[in-house]
């Protein structure tokens, strides 16, 4: 009979997952899953069916003796999509830890639409990408995903840390949580030295343009006809009529693109990585979105607003269905 998983790498997407399940999959005393995004408890697909049930415990028949058996499935903490995820797991296992790894939100949201691009999921401008799923913002409101979790199985039983620590110094970053877990922290990985999942520096992507963009575009904008059009359909209809196009991510172009974007973004991460210096209890000011503002949130912009209602929007819409 196959164990069920008590350890859970929730997330942040982009911010050193992959490489952090293959970092201490290799500690003798913790069972990864082979498959890193078995994204069970985000997929109505998955637990509430007898197969993905079955699927699910499959992923961890071969685990032993080992004190932890776990998985890592950024889709955890993409709130609110998924429903309520925190108490998905709580109920099948209260006695679970879990992992949330963060990173500079404004250098995730970059990450994360070099990986859009990557899959062809959008050959958008960044911000345009964002105001055509805010969603992707909204996965670097840290406290906003995090809460949840903390409110359901308790602060002691979530490990919070940065990316750029991780990268810093991959072996004291493993040496601090494999205390935190109460297993051998003298044991190093071998892999420590491995980055996995990274970005590369061009892609060809897929150019979505003309009048299926446009009938889309009118289509999301209006709030009854964007629940007919989710994000999953959305992206197989772009897919569907793209052509090839050539992604440089080194360009000076593409460089200035990010630049312009800072002082649209900054007025809202600022004021999101605050809340999550409360909800901590810790200090994120080495992060350069904080180093770029030490005075605080700057004024927002006309762009800024427009993306923040839209972030706005789908929280309050989820707000509204879970009552």
């Amino acid at each position: 009979m196959s164990r069920i998983p008590n350890l859970f790498i929730i997330g942040s997407m982009k911010s050193g997952t992959s490489s952090l399940h293959e970092y201490i999959d290799t500690h003798p005393e913790i069972f990864m899953s082979v498959i890193k995004e078995p994204m069970h408890f985000s997929q109505s697909t998955h637990y509430g069916t007898e197969e993905g049930r079955q699927d699910y415990a499959a992923l961890f028949e071969s685990a032993t003796d080992e004190k932890y058996v776990g998985e890592s499935s950024t889709e955890y903490t993409k709130l609110p999509r998924g429903g309520n995820i925190p108490q998905r797991i709580y109920d099948f296992n209260p006695e679970a830890r879990l992992i949330y790894i963060m990173r500079d939100p404004f250098e995730r949201v970059v990450s994360n639409y070099k990986h859009l691009v990557k899959s062809n999921l959008t050959t958008l401008k960044l911000y345009d990408a964002l105001q055509d799923e805010p969603q992707e913002l909204l996965n670097s409101y840290f406290a906003y995903q995090l809460k949840p979790y903390i409110e359901v199985f308790g602060r002691a039983a979530v490990y919070v840390d940065t990316f750029e620590a991780m990268i810093q110094d991959p072996k004291d970053f493993c040496k601090r949580l494999f205390g935190w877990l109460g297993v051998d922290d003298s044991f190093v990985p071998t892999n420590c030295d491995e980055v996995m999942n990274a970005t590369p520096p061009e892609y060809v992507g897929q150019d979505f343009s003309g009048f299926g963009a446009n009938l889309l575009k009118r289509a999301k904008a209006n709030p009854v006809l964007r629940k007919l059009v989710p994000m999953s359909i959305s992206r197989k209809i772009r897919q569907s009529l793209s052509k090839p196009v050539y992604f440089d991510f080194q360009s000076d172009a593409f460089k200035q693109e990010i630049e312009s974007m800072r002082p649209v973004l900054d007025p809202m991460l600022v004021t999101w990585i605050q809340e999550l210096q409360e909800l901590t209890g810790r200090s994120y000011s080495q992060w350069k979105t904080m180093k770029r503002n030490p005075d605080g949130p700057p004024e927002d912009r006309e762009q800024t607003v427009i993306l923040r209602q839209a972030v706005d929007a789908i929280i309050e819409e989820a707000t509204v269905a879970s009552k």
